[in-house]
């Protein structure tokens, strides 16, 4: 594959970016003005002719009839304006609508409207959607269309009627259904041409999207009351417009998200400016860890974004559009969440600015919400290729709390598209049954240290002495996989545990693909006072004995540790208030999570004395890592403050003592156990679970904490949801992970009986998906069909 631009596709280039720079950009400010001193906001500003008269006289005209290839990267160009498409005769719903009848209209068709559509002389509009039914999927349009002699009789009610407003609109496309009887549901449909003058067509009202109403454009909701039009404005023949919004939606993909990649670039450099410009207390925006962080990240999500973008238009010209569906679906997943991701770090350098109509950032992120909106559910106009329908006997709704009956998880990707009981399922989509099964959302381990794999009878020390970065790097790829197919899809790993920061290369290996296993956040070395953490009893000759955490004395170096850590990485900060007594002071805990809070970043604090926990609470932490000793005046405080209490019971029962008084120890610590827990429950106390896997025998057996949940009191469902809903929470995550809902990952187990009524089921996950892609299935029973 080769994205470097044709010498066309160059020459374009230099002379799309000119024209922007010397004449669009410049006339933002006019077009706003002009359309609110006219007489209508639905008048057309003067400047937009102008510009249009320039683009054409310079031959920047009709550039979206170039192949997909070439076109994206002068797409993504003028996607720097929300005025620019238009200028260069390149904006939707026209150029969909041209393509359509450029490759579907016939002669005459053409004639009458493709040709003044190519110069620019009138402008378009698109009638699929409809307010009463979910129109996503194309075959549950209602509005028809009836052949009555020589012309077509059509009724119907549609929104979201792009271009409607446009003075200049003259033709509309509108898809009805012209043979609902049809026993194929993808024949049922037709498109049709209908002149916006027709008698019968109403302009209910137009829509604001967000507040914005892109007049002079905008989008009605239209009435169509026996509007009779001739059967020659039938496109392509009845029953073939789902074929034509097929055809219609892989070029339409591909100019939505290269604007979406121009807005994310227009976005990236007025950050870079203001990052400059902004002096707060006493430096230059653009000094700060988060500012230089934020910016390094949009860079490689833009980059990254415009490669799939570029892939999927080379497949698309290469194999063609069947073939690529794929690389398509994943376009309109990663594009809008990136451009949305980079507004949204715009507008939090902006400040108040960010969010007026003194900068563009609030209307451009608008717009590009409502795009991820409808990347949300849009593909279900298209093929079926690439969904994935999961069924079950059951599932575990973990917010409700109960078991629901004949479950199915619609999929797109690697998101959900629904989930529920008894859901239709869309003709041609690949059903996954699972016959009897249970299934529930991947499961969330909340303390977890997959960079230590401890043998029985090795210590601490042996371990950190002993075993090479590269051999910690790669128990801990190994350890991850277990993790994964146990269906643990997710992971919080609290330090490192002496392997330094390959963590965070883990946590990006399994981003990038590379090795197998859950989602990660990751706390790196942790930070714990001097000689207060492992390994004890070494040699103080030995001055570069690994260590399991980063030691600090003084709230100078803890604010170091903080800022170090997470210019390496780190997604949270993991601290020790206590080893056995209290060990860092209230002052270093403190400025530790003030330093990790401006960061954006939560601080996990290992914790179990009384003094321990209360300071580490006082301090403002966002978890109490184990808390066997929390007495009830602190956990009504952590109640206050939405402290979560993260417990790891399960590897106490995990531990047997060699000897009396070591099982009378372990008996004692659980004891302590059952009474937190107990009291946390009673106090309403948030709770989360992690294994604290760090034994080689205990990767893998992630689900142990749950049964251990239950042996101390909790009920099976307040169990699950400490390790699925409440652990969502606790990362913030809430809105990716956690739970079976449309929009968050595909990330689905199942199990072959009812969890409820015995907890120990989820020891023996059969089937682990995650985020649409089968990591574990024993079940073999997959297929298509219904």
């Amino acid at each position: 594959m080769d994205f470097t631009p044709s010498k066309r596709t160059q020459d374009y280039l230099e002379r799309l970016r000119a024209f922007m720079d010397a004449h669009v950009l410049p006339a933002e400010a006019v077009f706003r003005q002009q359309l609110d001193s006219g007489p209508s906001r639905w008048a057309i500003p003067p400047v937009m002719e102008a510009l249009k008269e320039k683009a054409r006289a310079e031959g920047l005209w009709n550039l979206f009839r170039l192949s997909n290839l070439d076109y994206a990267p002068l797409c993504e160009v003028m996607g720097r304006s929300p005025i620019a498409p238009e200028a260069f005769n390149c904006s939707f719903p026209d150029t969909g609508n041209m393509e359509v009848l450029e490759r579907y209209g016939t002669d005459e068709q053409k004639k009458q409207w493709l040709t003044p559509l190519l110069e620019g002389t009138i402008r378009s509009a698109f009638a699929m959607t409809e307010p009463d039914v979910a129109s996503s999927d194309a075959t549950n349009i209602q509005a028809s269309i009836v052949r009555d002699g020589d012309h077509y009789v059509i009724n119907g009610r549609k929104w979201w009627t792009s271009g409607i407003g446009d003075p200049r609109c003259k033709v509309l496309i509108f898809m009805g259904k012209t043979d609902a009887a049809n026993p194929d549901r993808h024949k049922q449909q037709s498109m049709i041409l209908v002149p916006r003058d027709a008698p019968g067509v109403t302009v209910v009202r137009m829509l604001d999207v967000f507040g914005y109403d892109d007049a002079p454009h905008g989008h009605g909701e239209v009435v169509f009351e026996n509007v009779r039009v001739p059967a020659g404005n039938m496109l392509l023949g009845e029953g073939r417009g789902f074929e034509i919004a097929q055809g219609r939606l892989g070029p339409g993909r591909i100019h939505h998200c290269m604007r979406q990649i121009g807005v994310a670039e227009r976005a990236l450099e007025l950050m870079c400016r203001r990052s400059r410009e902004r002096v707060a207390f006493g430096k230059p925006l653009s000094d700060n860890d988060i500012t230089q962080e934020r910016i390094a990240q949009a860079r490689i999500e833009i980059d990254r974004a415009r490669l799939l973008v570029l892939h999927a238009a080379w497949m698309m010209d290469t194999v063609g559009n069947k073939a690529a569906q794929q690389v398509i679906a994943e376009i309109k997943v990663a594009v809008p969440e990136m451009t949305t991701r980079v507004l949204d770090w715009a507008i939090q350098l902006f400040g108040a600015a960010g969010v007026s109509q003194v900068f563009p950032l609030a209307y451009l992120a608008a717009t590009a919400r409502t795009m991820r909106m409808v990347r949300g559910l849009a593909q279900e106009t298209a093929t079926s290729g690439g969904r994935i329908a999961l069924r079950a006997a059951q599932f575990v709704d973990v917010k409700a709390g109960v078991l629901r009956n004949n479950a199915v998880v619609l999929i797109d990707g690697e998101r959900i598209l629904a989930a529920g009981s008894g859901l239709s399922i869309p003709e041609g989509v690949r059903v996954i049954d699972l016959g009897a099964a249970t299934i529930l959302p991947g499961l969330i381990d909340g303390h977890t240290h997959l960079m230590l794999r401890l043998r029985r009878e090795e210590t601490y020390g042996q371990h950190l002495l002993t075993k090479s970065q590269a051999d910690r790097a790669l128990e801990g790829a190994a350890d991850a996989r277990q993790t994964l197919r146990a269906g643990f899809t997710t992971v919080r790993d609290v330090e490192s545990e002496g392997a330094g920061y390959a963590d965070v290369a883990l946590r990006n290996a399994i981003n990038q693909g590379l090795v197998d296993g859950p989602r990660m956040l990751v706390a790196t070395r942790g930070i714990a006072a001097v000689g207060q953490y492992n390994p004890f009893g070494v040699s103080p000759d030995l001055e570069t004995f690994p260590t399991g955490a980063q030691m600090i004395s003084g709230v100078e170096e803890a604010r170091r540790a903080v800022r170090e850590q997470i210019g390496h990485g780190a997604d949270l900060i993991k601290v020790y208030a206590d080893w056995q007594y209290p060990t860092l002071t209230t002052d270093e805990l403190r400025v530790i999570v003030e330093e990790a809070h401006k960061l954006h970043r939560k601080v996990a604090a290992h914790a179990t004395t009384a003094d321990g926990i209360r300071n580490a609470v006082e301090a403002g932490v966002d978890s109490i890592e184990h808390g066997d000793g929390a007495d009830r005046a602190t956990l009504e405080t952590m109640k206050r403050n939405g402290t979560f209490l993260v417990s790891t019971a399960a590897i106490m029962f995990a531990l047997t003592g060699r000897n009396d008084a070591e099982r009378a120890a372990i008996d004692k610590a659980i004891e302590a156990m059952r009474r937190t827990i107990a009291a946390a429950r009673q106090v309403g106390v948030r709770i989360a679970g992690g294994m604290d896997a760090s034994r080689e025998d205990l990767h893998g057996q992630n689900a142990k904490q749950l049964q251990a949940m239950v042996q101390l009191g909790a009920t099976p469902i307040e169990a699950i949801q400490t390790q699925t809903v409440n652990a969502a929470d606790l990362l913030g995550w809430s809105d990716r992970v956690g739970s079976l809902e449309a929009g968050k990952f595909a990330d689905v187990i199942a199990v072959e009986s009812d969890p409820l009524s015995d907890i120990t089921e989820l020891q023996r996950v059969t089937f682990v998906m995650k985020g649409g892609a089968i990591v574990r299935d024993d079940h073999v029973r997959t297929g298509t069909g219904r």
